[in-house]
């Protein structure tokens, strides 16, 4: 997933810097920075803008620590409230930043999941539709085969199955009116 979606390991890549910052580990941060973040910046320019906010963080956040004396390293990791920062740049320790993150991780793996069909279903649902479809017509050739038993739960939260049971209700109600 990574290796086709370029933008996604970026933001998975910053957020870790973020994090580091959050600690208040500025030199493994600057370290990290140097040695994941910096190549990929240097190809694609909206990765550097990316980079540089999140690098005045770093800086911000060094400037707090050591405006504080030693007694700050000695109480343990920096919160990000104890970074000076302007708002535009205290958002990106919110946690609304790691959901953003993580919601394009989400969406990225239930992408690589989906078959890109009409349902847009996932690999294990249409594997399903698919053995069941098999069955009914072992089933009606009169074949004897153990029967794959799938809770009707997981059965009605699949998109094609939830579509084929409003099917076969309209088309009972329809027979039932006509007759």
């Amino acid at each position: 997933i990574l290796d086709s979606r370029p933008d996604l390991h970026f933001h998975l890549l910053v957020q870790s810097l973020i994090e580091l910052i959050r600690d208040g580990r500025t030199t493994e941060g600057l370290e990290f920075a140097r040695r994941e973040l910096a190549p990929r910046a240097e190809r694609n320019e909206a990765f550097l803008k990316e980079l540089e906010d999140v690098m005045c963080l770093l800086v911000y956040g060094a400037a707090s620590s050591a405006g504080a004396g030693k007694d700050k390293g000695k109480t343990g990791p920096k919160q990000s409230s104890n970074i000076d920062a302007p708002p535009s740049l205290l958002k990106l320790l919110s946690p609304q930043q790691r959901i953003m993150t993580a919601s394009e991780l989400n969406d990225a793996l239930s992408s690589s999941l989906s078959l890109g069909g009409s349902h847009g279903e996932t690999m294990l649902a249409s594997l399903i539709r698919l053995c069941s479809y098999g069955e009914n017509v072992l089933q009606k050739q009169g074949v004897e085969f153990p029967r794959m038993k799938v809770p009707r739960s997981e059965v009605s939260r699949m998109p094609y199955f939830r579509e084929m049971n409003m099917y076969t209700q309209l088309k009972s109600q329809l027979v039932a009116f006509v007759e």
